[in-house]
């Protein structure tokens, strides 16, 4: 193994003493702006175009069929177990507390062309009543409705009294109210009770098309309710007329309230007192032919009242208050 140790270099590492050269010469900046164009950005100066002609309308009319519809005069076939109703007529069911009432349209025990004379030679029924009458016979309940003569008879009484302010207690489909306000003068009025929506409708449309809607007042509400409200506000002995024709439950607390309602002098008419002559048959004691007997019982022997029963109709009671 040799002894010789490696060789190192005595001489030291060369240093550079220059400085690194630097440019003494500074960055070009260049002098001049960037160029900006003097000229302003074109402009259109014509306006759109906007087209001056209207849209074409066309001047012709629609063409409107001059025949009228046709209307089939055969009635929608039913069965014979339902009331025959038309579909666009309010339904009425079979459990109506006035659906099976024994009442009549006409005045009773009169054979037909007695009948038919007596209306020949003395009613004077204005068409607009002629088309309500005929409306309402389409009506399974449609025998409610007051017979024309007696409505005729009604205007009568009210023209004599000179009545101005009036009560209606059942209204239907506004026979008997319209009859009344035909016959009170411009500034009469006709309060009504009644609690059907439904038919009461109908009652409106013919007050309007007569043109003596603003005459009549009608009260949606059980009618004991509405007569205990007049009463109330102090509307006692204010009434010429009364005219009681609703529910023959509450006839006695109708004609008590009524009595109250009306002046000294004034008339309360109340109807369906003969009921179809059931009163008179000792055979039939149903609630309600028993309750206008004890009605009619009670009418007679109240000295309250001056008291008449006219076979009109179905019997009209006309008690005169004292």
């Amino acid at each position: 193994m040799s002894k010789t140790h490696p060789r190192v270099s005595k001489t030291r590492p060369r240093v550079l003493k220059t400085r690194p050269r630097v440019s003494k010469t500074r960055p070009r900046v260049l002098k001049t702006r960037p160029r900006v164009s003097k000229t302003r950005p074109r402009v259109l100066k014509t306006r759109p175009r906007v087209l001056k002609t209207r849209p074409r309308v066309s001047k012709t009319r629609p063409r409107v069929s001059k025949t009228r519809p046709r209307v089939l005069k055969t009635r929608p076939r039913v069965l014979k177990t339902r009331p025959r109703v038309l579909k666009t007529r309010p339904r009425v069911s079979k459990t109506h507390p006035q659906y099976s009432m024994p009442m009549t349209t006409k005045t009773l025990g009169l054979e037909q062309n007695l009948y038919d004379y007596l209306l020949s030679v003395s009613l004077r029924e204005p068409e607009i009543l002629t088309q309500l009458r005929q409306e309402t016979a389409q009506y399974p309940i449609g025998r409610m409705q007051i017979a024309p003569e007696q409505g005729q008879f009604l205007a009568l009484l009210v023209q004599l009294l000179g009545a101005k302010k009036t009560l209606e207690i059942g209204v239907f489909t506004g026979y008997s109210s319209l009859v009344v306000a035909l016959a009170l003068p411009r500034d009469g009025k006709v309060v009504a009770c009644d609690i059907s929506e439904e038919f009461t409708t109908i009652a409106r449309r013919y007050w309007q098309q007569a043109g003596v809607a603003d005459k009549i007042q009608l009260h949606i509400a059980p009618a004991l309710q509405t007569l205990d409200r007049l009463l109330a506000t102090g509307e006692g002995e204010t009434f010429d007329f009364a005219f009681i024709d609703a529910d023959k439950s509450n006839y006695d607390g109708y004609y008590e309230r009524s009595l109250q309602l009306v002046r000294p002098g004034g008339l309360i008419a109340i109807d369906n007192v003969l009921w179809s002559g059931r009163v008179a048959d000792p055979q039939v004691q149903d609630n309600r032919t028993k309750r206008i007997r004890a009605f009619n019982q009670k009418l007679h022997q109240d000295q309250r009242v001056s008291l008449s029963v006219v076979a009109i109709a179905d019997g009209l009671t006309l008690a005169l208050k004292k």
